[in-house]
């Protein structure tokens, strides 16, 4: 096979900025991938003709920005001779702390500059507390082995690092009262939870609104994301069983946003919304 040679200002798909331990695990995969292809010398067009897809479709894995298929990361092995080595590093990260199809997801939310979240039944990870977030690992996988769960927190709990930053993302939030109320752990654990939430919303950058059970109907039945990069680009995130979806076309992030809309506005506002929280920990705590 004749392949192009890779010129030189070719970039490779993941910043040269980010070190491997502020990569998720499909970034330092497709960060790999690339340093590979890199080494062979061969462009990501020469490279998605030998296997099958497009240029752009090369540079979003290489990027860790989609999860590849096995078809792509069989053919890479092919096109490289690397006699499998590829297909394994896959299935390790496959079987990782993280599921890979929210590895895009962990891959945008950093580079964020504002965050509107409506929760549902468990709160939004990027506010959980570390005793929330290993109970509902716990509820979720309860064969697990505890090592393994508390590595799942442990990268849960760096999703927060962003709101400490010197200029973090415009954060707003919307829980509806039912994620609120269902004890995730125990009443002490929601308690704690709630209090953290409730020194959330004294930072500038950070808006709460309850949706109430009196409230209407609400506009969305499911959780979901809307993660904007500055500009006009904004993602849509949410999930299904067992897989994440990623949306920036512009006529679902157009419906998703006027979603969101409706819901702060049948929302309490947050004034009263931090005071109906500060009754519910009062609750637990009683």
């Amino acid at each position: 096979m004749t392949v192009e040679s890779v010129p030189s200002h070719e970039v490779v798909g993941v910043s040269d900025e980010l070190e491997p331990q502020d990569m998720n695990p499909l970034q330092v995969f497709g960060r790999d991938l690339a340093e590979i292809r890199k080494a062979r010398k061969i462009t990501m067009k020469a490279l998605g003709l030998a296997v099958g897809y497009s240029e752009s479709y090369v540079s979003k894995v290489e990027a860790g920005e989609v999860k590849p298929s096995s078809r792509f990361v069989e053919g890479r092995d092919r096109v490289f001779g690397t006699g499998g080595m590829i297909g394994r590093n896959f299935q390790r990260m496959v079987t990782g702390v993280s599921p890979t199809w929210f590895a895009p997801f962990l891959t945008l939310e950093p580079q964020a500059t504002r965050i509107r979240d409506y929760s549902t039944a468990f709160l939004t990870g990027l506010v959980q507390t570390p005793a929330y977030a290993e109970a509902s690992f716990r509820g979720a996988h309860p064969h697990e082995a505890p090592d393994h769960i508390a590595a799942r927190v442990e990268e849960r709990m760096r999703r927060r690092e962003i709101l400490e930053r010197p200029s973090p993302p415009l954060v707003w939030l919307v829980v509806h009262e039912a994620a609120l109320r269902m004890i995730v752990g125990s009443s002490t654990v929601m308690a704690d939870q709630l209090e953290y939430l409730v020194t959330l919303v004294e930072v500038p950058d950070v808006t709460l609104q309850v949706y109430p059970f009196q409230a209407a109907v609400p506009a969305s039945g499911l959780p979901f994301t809307l993660l904007s990069m500055g500009g006009d680009t904004t993602y849509h995130y949410a999930e299904s069983a067992g897989r994440g979806h990623i949306d920036d076309a512009t006529d679902g992030v157009r419906h998703w946003t006027a979603v969101y809309e409706r819901l702060c506005a049948e929302a309490e506002p947050p004034a009263r919304s931090v005071r109906l929280i500060t009754k519910i920990i009062e609750e637990y705590r009683t």
